[in-house]
C-alpha cells in the first residue's frame, strides 16, 4: 500500500510546480496592458482653431500656436508598469516629412530638424509632448534627446503607479516654412504615431486647423494718427449722459494689397475686429463705446468709434468693411468723447483699442 501512494503523488507535484512557473513568467512580461474591453488602438485628433500670418512673415516665423490635449477617440484605456528587467519603451516618429531647411528658435525652443511639413504649403508643425512622455513624474517615461517629435524614451523610476495613455499633453506650434498662398488654408495631418514597449504601433495623432495669409501689409504708420487726438474739452462742455463731443475723422491703410479671387470673382472683402487694450473695455459693444484706459485720469466719459457715415462700429466682432482695393485699401473711421456717468471729472482722458484685419 505504500508504493502506490508515492508513486501517484509524483506527478501532482510536478503539475503544481509546472503552474507556478507559468503564472510567473507571464507576470514578469505583461507590462503595458490595455483595460478589459477596450480598444486596442488609439487614434487622436484635435481641432485647433483659426490662425492668421502677415503676408510677408520671414520663415520661421511663429504663426500660432495651441494645446495638444484630446483623449483619444475610441476610447482605449492602456497603462504601463515599470519593469526593471525588461524596461517600458516609447517612441513616436513622425508621420509628416521633416522640413530639410534650417530654422531658427521659436518661442525660445530649438526647432531645426524637428518641424514636420503639413499638408498645406509653406506651413509646419512642431510638436512638443508633456506627460506621459516628459520625466516630470515617477510614471512616466524619460525621454532619451527631448521630449518634441521624433520621439524616444524609456520608463526608468522605480514606480508601482501605473502610467495612463489614454491622452496626450503638449503644445504644437505652426510655424512658416515657405511662401504661404492667400487666403484660408485648411490643415488636416496626421503628424505622429507610436510604438508602446512590445505592443507595436498603436497609436496616431492628427492636427487640424486653418490658416489664414493676410492679403495685405500692415506698415508702422499704418493709422493715421497714433495716437488720434480727439482735443480738449472743459467738463461744461458734456451736458448729461450721452451727450458727445464732434468726432474726428482718421484712418488705417493696408499697403501692397493682392487679391486672390479667381478671374472674373469678386474681390475678397476686408472685415476688422477691435477690441480693448490698456484696461479701456466695451461699456456698449453694439455701439462701439468703450471705457478709458486705466492710465487716464479723468472720469465719467468714454470713447465711441463710428464708420464714417456716423453710424457706430461694433467692438468684439468681425465687421465688414469693404471690398479691397488692390494696390492701397483704406479704411476710414471717426472717433469721439460721450458722457457715460452722470459726473464728469476733469484729466487726461485716453482710450486704447487693438485691431485686427481679416479677408473673405
Amino acid at each position: 500500500m505504500i508504493s502506490p501512494r508515492r508513486r501517484y503523488m509524483h506527478p501532482l507535484a510536478l503539475a503544481c510546480c509546472i503552474l507556478a512557473l507559468w503564472l510567473a513568467s507571464t507576470s514578469a512580461q505583461a507590462r503595458c496592458t490595455w483595460g478589459s474591453g477596450s480598444p486596442t488602438s488609439m487614434t487622436f485628433q484635435r481641432e485647433m482653431g483659426t490662425f492668421w500670418v502677415p503676408r510677408d512673415a520671414p520663415v520661421g516665423a511663429l504663426i500660432g500656436k495651441a494645446s495638444l490635449y484630446a483623449s483619444n477617440d475610441q476610447g482605449a484605456n492602456l497603462t504601463c508598469f515599470y519593469d526593471p528587467v525588461t524596461p517600458v519603451t516609447a517612441t513616436l516618429p513622425n508621420s509628416a516629412p521633416l522640413f530639410a531647411g534650417s530654422l531658427p528658435p521659436v518661442g525660445g525652443k530649438p526647432v531645426d530638424g524637428r518641424v514636420m511639413e503639413t499638408n498645406i504649403k509653406g506651413v509646419g508643425v512642431f510638436i512638443d509632448l508633456m506627460y506621459p512622455y516628459d520625466g516630470s513624474a515617477s510614471n512616466t517615461f524619460t525621454p532619451d534627446n527631448g521630449t518634441a517629435i521624433p520621439y524616444s524614451g524609456v520608463m526608468t523610476p522605480d514606480t508601482a503607479i501605473g502610467m495612463p495613455l489614454g491622452a496626450i499633453y503638449g503644445e504644437a506650434m505652426f510655424i512658416k516654412i515657405g511662401d504661404i498662398d492667400p487666403g484660408p488654408q485648411r490643415i488636416d495631418q496626421e503628424v505622429l504615431h507610436g510604438f508602446i514597449h512590445d505592443l507595436g504601433n498603436v497609436m496616431a495623432y492628427r492636427v487640424k486647423a486653418t490658416v489664414n495669409r493676410a492679403q495685405c501689409t500692415l506698415k508702422a504708420d499704418a493709422v493715421s494718427a497714433d495716437p488720434v487726438l480727439l482735443g480738449d474739452y472743459q467738463v461744461d462742455d458734456f451736458k448729461g449722459v450721452g451727450t458727445h463731443t464732434p468726432a474726428v475723422p482718421f484712418h488705417i491703410t493696408l499697403n501692397d494689397c493682392i487679391d486672390s479671387s479667381a478671374p472674373g470673382a469678386k474681390r475678397a472683402d476686408v472685415y476688422i475686429f477691435l477690441d480693448g487694450v490698456k484696461g479701456s473695455m466695451p461699456i456698449e459693444p453694439e455701439q462701439g463705446l468703450f471705457s478709458l484706459t486705466t492710465a487716464s485720469e479723468a472720469s465719467g466719459i468714454g470713447i465711441q468709434i463710428l464708420r464714417s457715415d456716423d453710424s457706430p462700429m461694433p467692438l468684439r466682432s468681425d465687421q465688414l468693411m469693404k471690398e479691397l482695393d488692390v494696390g492701397l485699401t483704406r479704411l476710414d473711421f471717426r472717433a469721439r468723447f460721450v458722457q457715460t456717468d452722470p459726473k464728469v471729472t476733469p484729466g487726461v482722458a485716453e482710450g486704447a483699442l487693438n485691431f485686427t484685419v481679416s479677408y473673405r
